[in-house]
C-alpha cells in the first residue's frame, strides 16, 4: 500500500517537472519552406535531437504519397536551396549570434569569441542570413540578419567589451530581428557565462517568447559557474536547442562548430509528382537515416495543377502537421504558453462569476412572494444591508451599471426589454441585463482569442453569437413561461368560479389565487393584488396580467367581469364557460401540435443539415473547404447559403405553424 502511495507521488511529481529536464529529446524530423510548383515538391528537411557529430545520409531519403513511392532528389546536407532563393521572399532559415561582451570578458577571451563567431558563420550554409548582438552595457550593436559574411566579420571585429550583462534584454532583442527576417525556422547561438546583472526583461519572458515563436537556443556555456549553469541549460532545454559547454577560450571554436551541426543535419529534398498526383491534396511521408538512426516527418499540402503555376511556376503552402516530435505538433495553440491560456481562460470565468453574483444578491420585489407579505416592512437591520446599497459601495458594480444604464437608455427598446425580462421572470433591470451580456461576451472572447490568436477577429463573431443567444434565451424563457400560465389559467378560473359561488368577490378570489404556489399565476395574481391594494381596480390590475403575459383569454374574463358588473348575471357561470372553452382549444392545440410534429422535425433537419455538413467537411477535408472562405467567388457562394438557408428556414417556420 505503502510503495503504491509512494508510485504514484513519484509520478506527480515527474508530471510537474519541466519539459527540459525529461532527458534529451527523441530524434525526429521536421518539413518547413514547402513549396508546390507545377509538377514537384521542394522542402527543407530538419533533423532534431542527432548528436552534433551525425550527419544525415541524402541516398537514403525516401519520399511516399498515397501509398507510392515518389522519385525524391536530396541535396547534401548544408547546402543552400537549389535553384535559388524562394521566389516569394521568404527565408527558409536564419540565425541571431547574442555574444557576451561584458566588463567580464577578458581582452584573450573576446578574441576566442570573435573567432568562434568566424568559425560558426564559414561553417553555416551560404543562404542562411546570419546577424548577431551582444550583452554588453549601455551600448548594444544588432546587425540584421544578412547573407553577407563580409560585412558581418567586419561588424565582428568592431566589438568591444565593457558595461554589464544584459543577457535577457539581448535575446529578446535578438528574437525580435529574427521575427522580421520572415524566417520559416530561427534560431539562436548563445555565447553567455548565465549571468545577467542589467535586463529589464526576465528569464520567464525571455522563455515564454521563446515558445511563442518557436525559436529554439543552442547556449554555450562559457567559463560558467555552477550556479549559472542551471539557467543556461533551462534556457537551451525549454526552447529545444542544446547546451554545448566550453570551460576555457581554446574551447570556443569547437563549441561553436558544434552550435553549426544543427544547421548542417538539414537539406532540401525535390520530389517529382507524377501526372495522377498533379492537382490533388497531398500527404508526404519522408524517412531518413542518419548512421543508424531512421528519422520520419509527415505534411500536408495541396498540389497545383500542372500549368497553373504562378511565376517562376512556384505556389507556396504550408505543412499542417510536420515532423514527429510533440514541440513540432501544430494546433490553434501553437506557441501559447498552457499556463497562460489557462489564467485568461480563469479569469474570464471567474469575472463572469462576480458579475452574475452581483447581480443575484438582488432581493426578489415584493410582488414575487405570497400575498401575506405585502406589507411595510421595517429598515433592514445592519447586519443585513440592502442588496443595493451592497453594489452602491461597490465602486466596480457601480462603475459598470452606470455605463451599462447609458447604453441602455430610457427609450422604447429599453422598456421593451423590460417587458421581455418581466414576462420571462428575470429579476433584472434592462441595464442589469446589458451588462450581464457584454460581460458574457468578454468572457467568451477572452476564452476565444487564444484558439483564433487575434483578438480582433475573435470579438466580433463572438459578439454577434451572444447577443444572438441570450436574445434566444430570453425569448425562449419568456415562451414557456407564458405557455404556463396559459396552461394554468383554466384551473385558476374553474377556482375564481368556485369561489364565486361560494359568496366570495372577485377581488376575494383573485387574493385566494395570489396564496397558491402554482407559478407563474400565484406570482402575476399577486401582482394583481398589490395593484388594488394601492387603488387599482381589479378590472385594470387583471387587464395589466393579461398584457404583461399576452393572453388573450384572461382578456375575455375582464371584459365578462365589466359586463356583469354593469348589466348583471351569472358570473361565475360565465367564467366556467369560458374555462371550458380554454380547456378545448388547449386540447386542440396540443394534437394539432402533435400531428406537425413530423413536419416541425423535418424543417429542423433540412435547416441543419447543411450547416453540420459544412462543419465536419471543413473540419475533414480543410483543403477542400478552403477556397469557400479564401476566394472572392466562394465567399460570395457562402453569403447566397447563408441568404437561401435564412429564407428556407422563414418559409419552413411559416408552414409547420399552424394558429388555433
Amino acid at each position: 500500500m505503502v510503495t503504491g502511495r509512494l508510485l504514484a507521488v513519484l509520478c506527480g511529481l515527474a508530471l510537474l517537472l519541466p519539459a527540459g529536464t525529461a532527458g534529451a529529446a527523441e530524434p525526429g524530423g521536421r518539413i518547413s519552406a514547402l513549396e508546390v510548383m507545377a509538377n514537384r515538391v521542394q522542402f527543407l528537411f530538419t533533423a532534431h535531437g542527432l548528436p552534433p557529430k551525425a550527419a544525415l545520409d541524402p541516398d537514403s531519403v525516401t519520399v511516399t504519397a498515397a501509398g507510392r513511392t515518389l522519385p525524391a532528389k536530396a541535396e547534401p546536407p548544408g547546402s543552400p536551396r537549389p535553384g535559388g532563393p524562394s521566389p516569394g521572399g521568404r527565408n527558409a532559415r536564419a540565425v541571431m549570434l547574442v555574444l557576451d561582451t561584458s566588463g567580464s570578458m577578458s581582452a584573450a577571451d573576446l578574441a576566442a569569441a570573435k573567432a568562434g563567431a568566424v568559425a560558426f558563420l564559414d561553417l553555416l550554409p551560404a543562404d542562411v542570413p546570419a546577424g548577431f548582438t551582444t550583452t554588453g552595457t549601455p551600448t548594444r550593436p544588432v546587425i540584421d540578419p544578412t547573407t553577407d559574411r563580409r560585412s558581418l566579420r567586419k561588424a565582428l571585429g568592431r566589438m568591444r567589451t565593457g558595461g554589464e550583462t544584459a543577457l535577457y534584454d539581448a535575446m529578446s532583442a535578438a528574437v525580435d530581428r529574427l521575427a522580421r527576417a520572415n524566417a520559416a525556422e530561427g534560431r539562436l547561438v548563445v555565447l553567455s557565462d548565465g549571468k545577467d546583472s542589467a535586463s529589464t526583461s526576465t528569464l520567464a519572458q525571455v522563455l515564454a517568447r521563446l515558445k511563442r515563436t518557436r525559436i529554439a537556443a543552442d547556449v554555450v556555456a562559457f567559463k560558467t559557474a555552477a550556479t549559472s549553469e542551471g539557467t543556461l541549460r533551462q534556457l537551451a532545454a525549454d526552447s529545444g536547442g542544446r547546451l554545448l559547454s566550453s570551460p576555457d577560450p581554446r574551447r570556443l571554436n569547437a563549441a561553436f562548430a558544434d552550435a553549426a551541426a544543427s544547421f548542417r543535419q538539414s537539406m532540401w529534398i525535390t520530389v517529382t509528382l507524377p501526372q495522377s498526383l498533379q492537382g490533388t491534396a497531398l500527404r508526404l511521408e519522408v524517412r531518413v537515416r542518419a548512421g543508424d538512426t531512421a528519422i520520419k516527418a509527415t505534411a500536408s499540402a495541396a498540389a497545383s495543377p500542372a500549368g497553373t503555376a504562378g511565376p517562376h511556376g512556384r505556389t507556396s503552402a504550408s505543412p499542417r502537421h510536420a515532423g514527429t516530435a510533440p514541440a513540432d505538433a501544430a494546433g490553434p495553440l501553437a506557441g501559447l504558453p498552457l499556463p497562460a491560456v489557462l489564467g485568461v481562460c480563469f479569469a474570464a470565468i471567474l469575472l463572469l462569476i462576480l458579475v452574475v453574483g452581483g447581480l443575484g444578491r438582488r432581493e426578489p420585489p415584493e410582488w414575487a412572494v405570497r400575498i401575506e407579505r405585502y406589507r411595510l416592512r421595517a429598515r433592514p437591520s445592519p447586519a443585513e444591508p440592502d442588496a443595493e446599497e451592497s453594489r452602491a459601495r461597490n465602486p466596480l458594480m457601480r462603475g459598470a451599471l452606470t455605463l451599462s444604464m447609458k447604453i441602455t437608455g430610457s427609450g422604447r427598446l429599453a422598456q421593451r426589454l423590460a417587458q421581455d425580462l418581466d414576462r420571462a421572470g428575470i429579476l433584472l433591470r434592462p441595464h442589469e441585463w446589458t451588462l450581464l451580456r457584454i460581460v458574457i461576451g468578454a468572457c467568451l472572447t477572452a476564452v476565444v482569442t487564444p484558439l483564433v490568436g487575434n483578438v480582433l477577429l475573435a470579438a466580433p463573431p463572438v459578439a454577434v453569437i451572444t447577443w444572438v443567444a441570450t436574445r434566444a434565451y430570453l425569448r425562449g424563457r419568456a415562451e414557456r413561461r407564458l405557455t404556463a400560465f396559459a396552461d394554468q389559467l383554466p384551473d385558476a378560473l374553474q377556482l375564481v368560479a368556485g369561489s364565486l359561488r361560494s359568496g366570495f368577490s372577485v377581488a376575494q378570489s383573485v387574493e385566494r389565487l395570489a396564496g397558491l404556489e402554482l407559478q407563474p399565476m400565484g406570482q402575476e395574481m399577486a401582482r394583481a393584488v398589490a395593484q388594488t391594494r394601492l387603488g387599482v381596480s381589479t378590472e385594470d390590475a387583471l387587464r395589466s396580467v393579461a398584457d404583461r403575459m399576452n393572453c388573450r383569454d384572461l382578456h375575455w374574463v375582464v371584459l365578462a367581469i365589466q359586463i356583469q358588473r354593469e348589466v348583471g348575471g351569472n358570473l361565475s357561470e360565465v367564467i366556467e364557460t369560458t374555462a371550458e372553452t380554454m380547456r378545448e382549444r388547449t386540447r386542440l392545440r396540443r394534437q394539432i401540435r402533435a400531428l406537425s410534429a413530423e413536419g416541425r422535425l423535418s424543417a429542423y433537419v433540412l435547416i441543419a443539415l447543411p450547416v453540420i455538413t459544412g462543419g465536419l467537411l471543413t473540419v475533414s477535408r480543410p483543403d477542400y473547404m478552403r477556397p469557400l472562405y479564401t476566394t472572392p467567388m466562394g465567399i460570395g457562394m457562402i453569403c447566397l447559403a447563408v441568404f437561401l438557408v435564412a429564407l428556407g428556414w422563414l418559409w419552413l417556420s411559416k408552414v409547420v405553424k399552424v394558429e388555433v
